[in-house]
């Protein structure tokens, strides 16, 4: 279970534990007590911080083991009552995240499965045929011998090397590992759709934090805690210093170029009315269905591009080798 699931079970059962009337420490030990490993021990050092007259976030930070994003969204209620939001914004926040791995594993398992089909059907069953025509004394069709061409080509060992090389490559770049979330993000398509699915977390975060009473700027830099893509976090910080200066917020977010433009547009229309309340979860909630439409329709096209890669892989081999075993019958007739 991640990090962000285990913040959100917590601020649930507290907010559940803490409604009854308990203690802050009292609540805290019925929690660490049905916990494990390293969130058992962290349960247990905010248990004796809230023991000692601290807060629930102070005896959260103090076990330094929580998320920063949990501490920091319980630092900005006043009370236990936000809790409930604050799980829920956790669990979505979690769930994108997920959804964004998920996504861009998508491509690579496609392009694995289609270059293992090319392999299985020209490296393996195209060598048998390759033995099985060469027993004949027949003059190949310049259509089987481009098959055969392509056969020698797949099972050569170069070849398979480079192949898994490429796979390694795409993952490497997809995942947002070792310093390519920046190029992750400027890749067409891919960086748009991370921006628009990183926005619907973080414009949620920023409403929960205007609502607490936090500034615009500390209630930027605060969400952008929530965000998985590094790139992606960097910019809306580096947005939340230029409008602790001074500048205008949607001039801001559009010098870094995050938000998707009708994202921008909205935002800009909410800092005119000095963002009414839940006005940004609102946003967030158009940028989310949006989002699900691409996510539909993108998936749909991957799926339909893989048909197509097995209708030009299968059905040339096929011809390849049963063109001349129909000229061997034709002589024989």
């Amino acid at each position: 279970m991640s990090a962000l699931r285990e913040s959100a079970r917590l601020a649930r059962d507290l907010h559940v534990l803490l409604s009854t009337g308990l203690a802050v420490d009292q609540a805290l030990g019925r929690i660490c007590s049905q916990a494990s490993g390293r969130w058992a021990a962290g349960l247990r050092k905010a248990q004796e911080a809230a023991a000692s007259g601290s807060s629930l976030a102070e005896a959260l930070r103090s076990a330094g083991s929580f998320p920063k994003l949990l501490v920091e969204g319980m630092e900005a209620a006043a009370d236990h009552e936000p809790l409930a939001r604050i799980s829920e914004l956790l669990e979505e926040s979690d769930w994108r995240q997920g959804q964004i791995r998920l996504v861009l594993s998508y491509p690579v398992i496609l392009l694995a499965a289609g270059l293992a089909l090319v392999w299985l059907v020209y490296g393996m069953l195209g060598a048998t045929f390759t033995e099985l025509l060469g027993g004949m004394s027949l003059k190949l069709p310049f259509f089987t011998q481009m098959t055969l061409l392509l056969v020698r080509m797949a099972s050569n060992p170069w070849v398979i090397t480079l192949e898994i090389a490429l796979i390694a490559f795409v993952y490497w770049l997809l995942s947002g590992a070792a310093g390519t979330a920046a190029l992750r993000l400027r890749l067409p398509l891919v960086g748009d759709w991370i921006r628009r699915s990183e926005s619907v977390t973080w414009l949620s975060w920023v409403d929960y934090f205007l609502a607490t009473g936090l500034s615009v700027p500390e209630s930027m830099r605060r969400a952008a805690a929530a965000c998985g893509d590094v790139a992606f976090r960097a910019k809306m910080e580096a947005a939340a210093a230029a409008a602790d200066r001074g500048q205008e917020l949607s001039k801001a977010l559009g010098r870094e170029k995050a938000l998707p433009e009708l994202g921008l547009l909205l935002v800009a229309r909410g800092e005119g009315l000095e963002f009414p309340p839940h006005y940004l979860a609102r946003v967030a909630a158009v940028l989310k269905r949006e989002q699900d439409t691409e996510s539909e329709g993108g998936l749909a096209i991957l799926e339909v591009a893989g048909v197509l890669a097995m209708l030009l892989v299968i059905p040339p081999v096929i011809i390849g080798f049963f063109l001349p075993l129909y000229q061997l019958i034709g002589n024989i007739a």
